[in-house]
């Protein structure tokens, strides 16, 4: 990355949005409204831009259940909505572990995700590299973030970084908020002006539709 020329300092200014999954489906389940979840990536960073922005990508990174038919029918289902939409979407996988249960005293099997945080990672840094954006906007709390950031204030020093926290998460991010330009935590009340419409169709017919355990109230 070293030697690279700066970016354009000139309107209008690229911005990529860079979604952790996981972590924003955890947020959005603890607001106890299954509608939220229907959540229009692409319209609520476009609610983000300022006159002199245009979007370049949205990227979503999320790994897919493998052991749940619903909870796995209602996620692919949001991603061909997602991708219906322009967004990119790339998914990763969850690993078994075996841990120590301090509840039930025995060694336990757990499901960890995997590589979802490196692929936010790299793909923010690669477009910011290959100069596709000068502008990063994370939506995640998550801490494992932390050294993303410090590479993109160290290597990318023209670029703007702007965190949006999933709902009630901002004081978990907090150092991501320190590093960032600009920080701010998104609402219920924002996300429900950005859901998808309930029915995602095209020429071909339907591409999509809100499982009925989105459906609002």
């Amino acid at each position: 990355m070293k030697g690279t020329a700066p970016f354009s300092l000139q309107p209008p200014y690229r911005v990529g949005w860079y979604i952790d999954g996981f972590n924003l489906y955890h947020a959005l389940a603890a607001l106890d409204e299954p509608s939220v979840k229907w959540l229009d990536l692409w319209s609520l960073a476009r609610s983000y831009l300022r006159d002199d922005q245009v979007i370049e990508r949205v990227f979503y990174s999320t790994a897919v259940n493998t052991w749940d038919p619903g909870k796995r029918s209602r996620h692919m289902e949001y991603i061909k909505a997602l991708q219906h939409q322009g967004v990119d979407v790339r998914e990763a996988r969850f690993d078994k572990t075996r841990k120590f249960c301090r509840k039930n005293e025995v060694y336990c099997v757990f499901r960890e995700e995997k590589q979802s945080d490196v692929n936010l990672a790299v793909n923010a840094l690669c477009d910011l590299y290959e100069k596709k954006v000068d502008t990063a906007f994370f939506l995640t709390a998550d801490s494992d973030q932390v050294p993303t950031f410090r590479a993109i204030i160290e290597k990318f020093p023209d670029a703007r970084l702007n965190l949006l926290a999933p709902p009630g998460r901002l004081e978990q991010a907090r150092e991501l908020a320190a590093l960032a330009h600009n920080k701010f935590e998104l609402t219920a009340g924002r996300i429900k002006q950005h859901l998808l419409p309930e029915v995602i169709s095209d020429d071909g017919g339907v591409v999509a539709r809100r499982p009925i355990e989105y459906a609002a109230d």
